[in-house]
C-alpha cells in the first residue's frame, strides 16, 4: 500500500504527518482540490456517513503509528455547506476518529474552515451548539490564507497585504488553528509598488511567518514557487 510505504519512509527518517482526507466521497465540494471537477455539484452529494467510514478505517489502520500525529477530516468544503452540517459532521468525525484508538494524547484532529470569510459562522455554531472546543481535547480549525485568489486581492497594494497579516495574528491568538496552506503567491499590483521584487517577497514572508507562528497547531507552506 501507498501510504503504509509513504508512512515507513517517514517513521525510518523521523517526519510527522498529518492525514488529509483530501477527497471525500460525493466532494467536499465540485472543485478540482476535492480530486474532481463537478461544475453542477450539491451539497447534498457529500456522501458524509461514508466519510465517517472511511475515516474510522484510516484511524483504525494507523492508531498508534509513530509517525502520525494529526488527521484531517477533509479538504476545503465548500461555502454551499451548511454550517450547521458542517459542524455535525465534525462533530461525528471526532468521535469516530477517537473511538478508533487515535487518542488526544497522541493525534490532533483537523477540522477545515477553509476561508477566514466563514470563520465567525463556524466558529458561533462550533462553540454554542456543540461545545466543541471544550468537549474534544486537541482539535484545530485548519485555514488557508492565501493572497492571491478573488478580486478584492487583485486590488490590493503590497502594504495592504502587509496588514492583512497582522489581522491574521489576531485570529490565530484566539483560534485553535492550523494555517494548513500559504504561499509567497501576491499580486501584480502588490509587485509593482515596490523597486525591488526580491525584497517585496522577502518583507510579506517575514510578515506571514511571524503571524502564522501564533497558529496553536503550526503551519504548511504550500507552494515552493513564488507564483
Amino acid at each position: 500500500d501507498l501510504l503504509d510505504r509513504a508512512l515507513g519512509f517517514c517513521k525510518t527518517l523521523g517526519l510527522q504527518v498529518l492525514l488529509d482526507l483530501h477527497g471525500a466521497p460525493g466532494g467536499e465540494s465540485g472543485e478540482t482540490p476535492c480530486g474532481r471537477e463537478m461544475k453542477d455539484w450539491r451539497w447534498e452529494q457529500w456522501r458524509l456517513d461514508e466519510s465517517l467510514e472511511a475515516l474510522k478505517v484510516i484511524a483504525t489502520r494507523y492508531k498508534g503509528h509513530p509517525s502520525v500525529s494529526g488527521i484531517s477530516v477533509c479538504n476545503e468544503p465548500s461555502e454551499k455547506v451548511p454550517a450547521d452540517v458542517l459542524c455535525q459532521f465534525y462533530d461525528q468525525a471526532i468521535q469516530a476518529i477517537r473511538s478508533c484508538g487515535m487518542g488526544p494524547e497522541e493525534v490532533s484532529i483537523v477540522l477545515p474552515v477553509y476561508r477566514t470569510e466563514r470563520l465567525d459562522e463556524i466558529w458561533r455554531i462550533w462553540n454554542k451548539v456543540f461545545d466543541g472546543f471544550v468537549r474534544h481535547a486537541n482539535v484545530a480549525f485548519d485555514l488557508h490564507l492565501y493572497h492571491c485568489f478573488g478580486a478584492w486581492w487583485q486590488r490590493q497594494g503590497l502594504n495592504s497585504h502587509l496588514r492583512m497579516t497582522k489581522r491574521d495574528r489576531k485570529i490565530l491568538r484566539r483560534v485553535p488553528a492550523v494555517v494548513g496552506e500559504w504561499s509567497l503567491a501576491l499580486p501584480q499590483r502588490a509587485l509593482c509598488q515596490s523597486d525591488d521584487e526580491d525584497q517585496a517577497y522577502q518583507a510579506f514572508a517575514t510578515a506571514q511567518l511571524q503571524a502564522y507562528s501564533h497558529a496553536s497547531h503550526g503551519w504548511f507552506f504550500l507552494e515552493l514557487a513564488r507564483q
